[in-house]
């Protein structure tokens, strides 16, 4: 038993390692229940009061989906005939995938009639991407945002949601990702329906890079997550001395510049407050990938992908940081 432990365990570090090769630039992902009421929230945090958090007052900068079309003043849209498709996507960005309606924002994915040639890649779905280029953007900061993931358990093979943070200087923090289910390459029991927090120093993969996962490993045996069953909380809190990851309110990820404070490893993470995190500020990213560099490279349409499929999100919010 104990030699079989360490085996499991070994397999988990060499996922954690494997994980923060590979940053998220170029991607997109998916939902199961695509219907009016399964994804009906009540937004109990609504307004100015509830929105408040101790130290960092009221959002600077928020959008609670309660329109009936995207706000493109706070968000672009992007479309694979102006903004091209994405390197490590399977899916066509189309900006008729992005819709809002009953207080929240809806990314689709969806099985094309017709799959499209692009280059040597057959992208075989469409998917939606936003961003706020232009739009907003800050160095420090409180982001956050409220979705149900689209990585339900046997139905959302190759899907990949996240909500993501990049700057012009290349660096890069992912608040949420998340991967489907079933996947092509193996993958322990532990790891189905989890959520992974990292920063990547450069977005290009070739430098430093750390994740940890939101929900902590179970061991073989134990009972698995189902975080795609129902709307989560992700938060990132960015300040020139620290950085905080919570899910659900719940602190994951607090690292200073040689330690991270939850498990008190002792590393360097001083690059963390480097020339790629602070030499330009960061802009918003929501999108939703077909297919992945670690278990699903290569996706084609299956059984076990359920389309269409919606990443479903409540609300986006941003609180400045004032020093």
């Amino acid at each position: 038993m104990r030699s079989a432990l360490w085996a499991s365990l070994a397999v988990f570090g060499l996922l954690v390692a494997a994980l923060s090769v590979f940053p998220l630039s170029d991607r997109l992902g998916a939902d199961g229940d695509t219907s009016q009421a399964a994804t009906q929230v009540s937004k109990v945090t609504t307004g100015e009061e509830a929105a408040a958090v101790e130290g960092w007052g009221t959002p600077a900068w928020r959008d609670e989906f309660n329109g009936s079309s995207v706000d493109e003043s706070r968000w672009r849209v992007r479309d694979s005939e102006t903004e091209g498709n994405q390197h490590y996507d399977w899916a066509v960005v189309d900006r008729d995938a992005v819709c809002v309606g009953d207080g929240v924002l809806r990314i689709r994915l969806e099985e094309l009639e017709e799959p499209v040639q692009d280059g040597e890649r057959t992208r075989y779905w469409s998917t939606g991407y936003l961003d706020t280029q232009d739009k907003h953007e800050a160095q420090y900061g409180r982001w956050e945002f409220r979705a149900k993931i689209p990585t339900d358990r046997g139905s959302s093979k190759g899907v990949w949601p996240a909500f993501w943070l990049t700057n012009e200087t290349l660096g890069e923090i992912d608040v949420m990702e998340s991967w489907g289910d079933p996947t092509e390459k193996f993958r322990p029991a532990q790891f189905v329906e989890t959520s992974r927090f990292t920063v990547h120093e450069s977005t290009k993969g070739d430098r430093r890079s750390q994740g940890w996962w939101y929900e902590p490993i179970t061991m073989p045996g134990e009972d698995s997550y189902m975080s795609a069953t129902d709307f989560h909380v992700w938060t990132v809190e960015y300040t020139p001395d620290s950085l905080k990851a919570y899910m659900d309110g719940v602190l994951a990820v607090h690292l200073v510049e040689d330690e991270e404070l939850v498990s008190g490893q002792k590393v360097d993470y001083s690059w963390i407050w480097g020339e790629t995190f602070t030499s330009s500020p960061w802009e918003m990213n929501l999108n939703l990938q077909m297919g992945d560099p670690y278990w699903t490279p290569a996706p084609v349409p299956s059984e076990n992908t359920r389309t269409p499929t919606d990443y479903v999100v409540d609300y986006v919010r941003f609180w400045s940081f004032d020093g």
